[in-house]
C-alpha cells in the first residue's frame, strides 16, 4: 500500500503562527489596501468650552464628613441625598447655590463660608450631623498640566446636573418627534445640541448624566460656573 501523502494536522497553536505569519506581512504594506471595509464611527464626545470669565476664579475645597446616629457614612447614593436636604433646609449656611458636591467626601465652593470649620445637626431629633472643613482654595484652570484636585472639580461639576436633586432634571431637555435635544444655560453657547435619535441619542443621554467614577470628564456639556 502506498504511503499516505496527507501532512499532519497542525494543532491550534501551529494554526495561528501560521495565520498570523500571512497577516501581518500585509498589514504593514499599505499599498496592498487594508483588511476590511471602511464602518462609519460614531463617538459622542465633543468640545467643551468654558467661558473665559471662570477661568482664575478662585475655588475653596471643603472635606466633608457626615454621621449618622455617630457612625461616619460612606455610601454615595445616600450621602447625595440628605446632602442636598441638608443645603435645601440650611441655606443661610451655605453660599447659594455656587457649590459642587462629590457624593463623598469632597466640597468645592465658589465663595468662602462665613466659618473655617462648621457643623450643622439634621434628622428627626437633629441626632445626624454633617462636618466641613476648609481644605485649601485653588485658581480655576484647566490644562494639561492641572492636577487630579481641578480634574475631580470639573468632573463633578459636569455630572452634577444630574446629581443634585434641588431642580428636576428634565428641564435641560426636549423632545421633537423621535430626536433629542439638550436646552442650553446661562453662559453656554447658544442653541440647543442636538443629542440624535435612535442609540445614538440613548448614548448620548448617558454621557450627559452619568457619574465618573475613576475616569474624569465623564459628561459633555458644562453648566455655567458663573452662576
Amino acid at each position: 500500500m502506498a504511503a499516505s501523502s496527507s501532512r499532519r494536522p497542525q494543532s491550534l497553536a501551529e494554526s495561528r503562527d501560521a495565520s498570523d505569519s500571512a497577516i501581518v506581512p500585509l498589514a504593514v504594506r499599505p499599498a496592498f489596501g487594508t483588511a476590511g471595509k471602511r464602518i462609519p464611527v460614531t463617538a459622542n464626545c465633543c468640545k467643551i468650552n468654558i467661558d473665559r470669565n471662570a477661568w482664575g476664579q478662585h475655588v475653596y475645597r471643603y472635606y466633608v464628613e457626615m454621621y449618622i446616629n455617630g457612625t461616619r457614612y460612606m455610601k454615595p447614593a445616600i450621602l447625595r441625598r440628605i446632602f442636598w436636604d441638608v443645603v435645601d433646609n440650611n441655606r443661610s449656611l451655605f453660599p447659594a447655590f455656587g457649590i459642587v458636591f462629590n457624593d463623598k467626601d469632597q466640597l468645592w465652593s465658589k465663595r468662602k463660608f462665613n466659618q473655617f470649620e462648621f457643623e450643622a445637626q439634621f434628622g428627626s431629633n437633629n441626632d445626624h450631623t454633617i462636618k466641613l472643613k476648609l481644605v485649601d482654595m485653588f485658581d480655576f484652570q484647566i490644562s494639561p498640566t492641572s492636577d487630579q484636585i481641578q480634574a475631580e472639580f470639573l468632573n463633578s461639576l459636569l455630572t452634577q446636573t444630574d446629581r443634585c436633586k434641588l431642580f428636576p432634571n428634565s428641564v435641560n431637555f426636549f423632545v421633537q418627534r423621535d430626536r433629542l435635544f439638550f436646552i442650553p444655560t446661562e453662559g453656554s453657547r447658544p442653541g440647543a445640541d442636538d443629542l440624535g435619535r435612535g442609540l445614538q441619542m440613548w448614548y448620548a443621554l448617558h454621557s450627559l448624566v452619568s457619574v465618573g467614577e475613576k475616569k474624569p470628564l465623564s459628561t459633555t456639556t458644562a453648566p455655567a460656573l458663573s452662576s
